[in-house]
Order: C-alpha cells, then sequence, then structure tokens
C-alpha cells in the first residue's frame, strides 16, 4: 500500500493572506487551500493550483505542520498512477477564477481551469474515493473536503447553500403556474 497526502492550509497561520482569510470565512471553516501532496524519488511533491502563477504546478513540499495540516490517504501503486496520468494531464492549465466564484454565484464549471481543493478532490473522484463519488469536485471548498476526507468532525459549507434559496425567490413566479 502506498500513500498520498492532502495538505489544508490554516487561515490562521501566519503565512495567510487576507484572500486565504476570506475563503476560510466564506466557507466556514479552518481551511483556505489543499494540494495534493505525492513521493516520487524520495522527494514529496505537491501539484498545485496556484494563484500568484495563475496556473496547476508542482513543486517540491516540506513538510510544515504549522502552516498545514495534513491528511494521509492510502492508495495502490495504480490509483497513484491514475492520478499523476491525471496531473499531468491539467499540469499548466490556468487557475480557475471563475470556479472560486461560484462559491458566491451559481455559474457554471469550466472543464480547463482548476482550483485548489476541485483539483485535489477530482484526484481521489477518478480513483474511486466513495465519499466523493456523487459529488462534483467544483462544488468542493477545502473545508468541506477536510470534512469528506475525516480531517475535521463535520461537513463545511459554503456560504452559497445559504444563499442559493435566496437566488431561487428572484426567479420569475408565475411561469410555471396555471
Amino acid at each position: 500500500m502506498h500513500e498520498i497526502q492532502i495538505a489544508f492550509k490554516k487561515t490562521n497561520s501566519n503565512k495567510s493572506s487576507n484572500v486565504c482569510k476570506t475563503i476560510g470565512w466564506w466557507t466556514r471553516g479552518p481551511y483556505c487551500h489543499t494540494e495534493i501532496i505525492i513521493k516520487q524519488n524520495n522527494v514529496h511533491y505537491m501539484w498545485t493550483a496556484d494563484v500568484v502563477t495563475n496556473t496547476i504546478r508542482r513543486k517540491p513540499h516540506k513538510h510544515n505542520p504549522s502552516v498545514y495540516d495534513y491528511k494521509t490517504i492510502k492508495v495502490t501503486e495504480e490509483q497513484i498512477s491514475t492520478i499523476l496520468m491525471f496531473l499531468t494531464m491539467v499540469e499548466d492549465a490556468e487557475y480557475d477564477f471563475t470556479g472560486i466564484a461560484g462559491f458566491i454565484f451559481p455559474l457554471r464549471d469550466r472543464t480547463d481551469k482548476w482550483f485548489c481543493s476541485e483539483l485535489c478532490s477530482n484526484c481521489l473522484k477518478i480513483i474511486g474515493y466513495k465519499e466523493l463519488l456523487p459529488l462534483e469536485p467544483a462544488l468542493i471548498s477545502p473545508n468541506r473536503l477536510a470534512g469528506i476526507v475525516g480531517l475535521l468532525d463535520k461537513q463545511y459549507e459554503s456560504r452559497i447553500s445559504t444563499f442559493i434559496p435566496f437566488l431561487k425567490t428572484l426567479s420569475l413566479k408565475g411561469v410555471d403556474d396555471d
């Protein structure tokens, strides 16, 4: 059995920006960012949707528990190969800024761009992580993913889950009425 890790960036670390803190606040939890970490040739590499470079990229990761919480997930060699194949396909894809806005406004998902927790969720979904199978990765925030993988005691829903009923009230009434 092999392992991968999901790193969850803490909103209260000294390396958290105001954007990070806002994401944590909006998604109602302690995390603002996720990365997937896989060991290759004795080096831990992380794949991340990077706002600064506006791309999906791989870089060495140094374990840092003051900034990240880690969840280790047991996987097979075949599952690691599947994840690496996917990550190779999306490496250098653009960051999905519109997808992040989807936590505020109901927007259509882009399949050619990725944000952090969407990328990590998709990696787990394609290897059959059972808790993710019925879910759409584009709707999973860092805090919701932390709940799904068991890092947090409860499932966190973004504020959009309370905003959607309000949006539905804005739709035209009487259109379907007889």
